[in-house]
């Protein structure tokens, strides 16, 4: 695994588990004016994909497929935007899981593909991924649940089998230090009638006695036990109690009893256990809503769940910073239960996956609200912007962060928009947004920098900082500022990634934040460092720029490179993965611009040609090849340039004649070119006039001379700000072609 991967936070799903049904009654005769008669039987909603299954007993998929999820191959369909046909089969039952998608064929044959990272496709394959779906065992199963990591289905004879990831208990064996790739049965002679995989755990409710058992990761009490300890083998919980289902979610869970009356625990700081609170964990059942009875069937997803009462109606509660509670749609959080569209009336089965929802309502017709940034939500629309896509307003500048940007309007106030996790937009939550929020910092700002998870900017004689500050990127000890706050003076260049640097008026260059590499140009290699560290003293610097792990810098003497010399980055001739904590010069004469990434650096020279250097694996040098080079080279094609910046696979640039040319990675559209073809030189993504660029990590921000502005590229967290990412509303499924 590269570096990236070994650094890398586990992203969680969960609400990949059984799909159930609102009503089993079949629906009354429709009125002469009632909606067309669909034809959705059942869905199951995956982080970033969407399966359902016909009344032909057809299944569909749809939305990502980096990882295969949609049962076919990823480099020739990466994302389908409309449902696409897994094969010719008969299906019965569908689960999405977090990347991974399992299902159970008419003739009780179970079927897994996607994601194989940590063995849940279930094949003795090591394999990463599994394209097309693949027999699991040679038995007959009844009923299956894909979570994130792990897979747990209930075999025709009631036992339940898992796989995958089992190092947190998730297995059921009674194991903690062993993942399988193949089915395993959970230490247990009870017979099953249902079973709900989440994150590395798993509930079930016995087939003689309807008890409920659970065990794997209870970090967060999502086992129900009354501890946080991790559960080897299935546990009872609340012994004596009756349940006829039960939901496992991302770090929570819901259960159903057999008096209608509903119960959540776990993790609810989101408003996921529908008390009306948001604590940090329940590590009981606690009551949902008023505690009254009339639930008939519960679904818990990323962050949030959903239930459905006797009447029809469907109430959901918990996230919904992207719409997807399709219910109040002012509020990000609602933790209290809230009525889903009422105005559409019944609704019969329920899907919640990571950050999208899907409904079928009493005419069998699908509908999803959410996040759409994958296609997820199956009407056609979404998915990467291949083109420059349009934000509103006049702009003076642009810059992309991680998966997040913040630009300048020509009034001077700033203006920041997509991931929000860590409260790098400043303004005070920790919500994503899909169009453009002001920071709680005053205008006029002068000089902004965006790293790849905090902000910083210049108000008047002050820099502010806000985001992530683990670091000490921002200058304190704690681990986010989500309000914007004044810690240094104002400075003339800035430049950040996970740690942060600038050049003050007297034209003396500072570092502070991450330091594991010597990335602030200090020896010590401490991960933390929140005082700013002066480099260089003599040196008279001008402009800066922070890659991941190492920094790159313009003086009156030449360019100057430190820190982590991987795949060449730093530009020195040398391969050897070394730490270089002091200034190395790499160019004699000072050049013009400079842009620096994860593993690759790109100046525009003092002649105004384009040098790269470092890794290559996209393209990403510009150079024609795919090698990798340890040293400044020339980027073919036009031969003076403007503007230079860099992504983590994928660079851009502007020539003197004001063209915008994109090379790299284009898995997410990142170069603008309206293809998803990666790109080894130069690609003009259209002949407009620019002036100004920024690259994110998988997106791209640049401004026309008329002070447009336009991003591209991936979207998932908002971050193209052209508020078309996710739906508040629920939108029909388009018609299979």
């Amino acid at each position: 695994m590269d570096l990236r991967g070994w650094c890398s936070l586990l992203v969680a799903l969960a609400g990949c588990d059984r799909v159930f049904d609102i009503d089993q009654r079949a629906p009354a005769d429709a009125p002469p004016d009632a909606p067309k008669l669909g034809d959705w039987r059942m869905v199951s909603a995956g982080e970033l994909h969407t399966c359902g299954i016909r009344a032909d007993d057809q299944l569909w998929c749809w939305g990502n497929n980096t990882d295969g999820q949609l049962a076919r191959d990823p480099a020739t369909l990466p994302e389908s935007l409309v449902p696409a046909r897994v094969d010719d089969a008969a299906w019965k039952t569908v689960a999405a899981g977090l990347t991974h998608t399992c299902a159970i064929r008419t003739d009780g044959g179970l079927y897994c593909w996607g994601s194989n990272e940590y063995l849940q496709a279930g094949t003795s394959a090591s394999v990463a991924d599994v394209p097309v779906p693949t027999r699991v065992g040679t038995d007959t199963w009844r009923e299956v649940s894909g979570g994130q990591a792990t897979t747990c289905a209930i075999r025709s004879d009631g036992s339940i089998w898992c796989w995958g990831y089992g190092l947190s208990g998730g297995l059921g064996t009674g194991l903690t230090t062993t993942s399988s790739s193949v089915p395993v049965a959970i230490a247990s002679t009870k017979t099953w009638q249902m079973v709900s995989t989440g994150v590395q755990y798993s509930c079930a409710i016995a087939a003689d006695d309807a008890s409920l058992w659970c065990w794997g990761y209870n970090g967060f009490g999502q086992i129900g036990d009354g501890t946080g300890a991790n559960r080897s083998l299935p546990i009872n919980i609340a012994p004596g109690t009756r349940w006829l289902a039960v939901s496992a979610g991302e770090q929570s869970t819901c259960a159903l009893r057999d008096d209608g009356r509903l119960r959540c625990w776990g993790q609810g700081d989101h408003g996921q256990l529908g008390d009306g609170t948001n604590p940090f964990a329940r590590y009981t059942p606690q009551p949902v809503g008023l505690d009254d009875d009339g639930w008939v069937s519960i679904e818990v997803g990323l962050a949030r769940a959903c239930a459905s009462r006797s009447d029809g109606s469907l109430m959901c509660w918990g996230r919904n910073d992207q719409g997807q509670l399709a219910a109040r749609r002012g509020l990000a959080i609602q933790s209290s239960p809230v009525e889903v569209e009422p105005q559409r009336g019944a609704w019969r089965t329920v899907a919640v996956g990571g950050v999208h929802s899907c409904v079928i309502d009493a005419f069998d017709n699908l509908w999803c609200a959410g996040n759409g940034s994958r296609g997820q939500l199956g009407d056609g629309e979404g998915g990467a912007r291949k083109r420059p896509s349009q934000i509103a307003g006049l702009w003076t500048a642009v810059k992309a962060g991680d998966d997040f940007t913040c630009a300048l309007d020509t009034s001077s106030t700033l203006h920041c928009w997509g991931n929000n996790n860590l409260g790098q937009l400043g303004d005070g939550a920790r919500l994503a947004r899909q169009a453009p929020v002001q920071p709680a910092v005053p205008a006029p700002i002068t000089r902004f920098e965006v790293g790849g998870r905090h902000t910083v900017a210049v108000h008047v004689e002050e820099l502010w900082g806000w985001g992530y500050a683990g670091y000490g990127q921002l200058t304190i000890t704690g681990n986010i500022d989500l309000n914007p706050t004044p810690f240094a003076k104002a400075q003339v260049a800035l430049g950040a990634h996970d740690h942060t640097c600038s050049v003050d008026p007297n034209n003396a260059l500072a570092c502070w934040g991450r330091n594991d590499f010597a990335q602030l140009g200090r020896s010590t290699q401490t991960l933390t460092e929140p005082m700013p560290v002066q480099i260089g003293v003599g040196e008279v610097w001008s402009t800066v720029a922070a890659g991941q792990l190492h920094t790159c810098a313009i003086s009156a003497t030449g360019l100057w490179c430190w820190g982590l010399r991987s795949f060449g980055a730093l530009g020195d001739g040398s391969l050897t993965p070394e730490v270089q904590a002091t200034p190395l010069k790499i160019l004699p004469t000072a050049p013009k611009r400079i842009a620096a990434s994860t593993f690759h650096t790109c100046a525009v020279r003092a002649d105004d040609s384009l040098a790269c250097w470092g890794y290559n694996g996209f393209g990403e040098l510009g150079n024609g090849t795919l090698s990798l080079t340890a040293s400044p080279t020339p980027v073919v094609g036009p031969s003076t340039w403007l503007e230079i910046g860099v992504g983590e696979q994928a660079s851009c640039g502007i020539t003197m004649d004001n063209q915008l040319y994109c090379w790299g990675s284009n898995s997410r559209g990142q170069l603008g070119d309206g293809s998803l073809t990666n790109r080894l030189v130069p690609t003009r993504v259209d002949e407009t006039a620019w002036q100004s660029l920024s690259v994110g990590r998988e997106h791209a921000c640049a401004i026309r001379d008329d002070k447009s502005l336009w991003c591209w590229g991936d979207s998932t967290t908002g971050q193209i700000g052209d508020g078309k990412t996710w739906r508040s509303q629920l939108v029909e499924v388009a018609a299979a072609p």
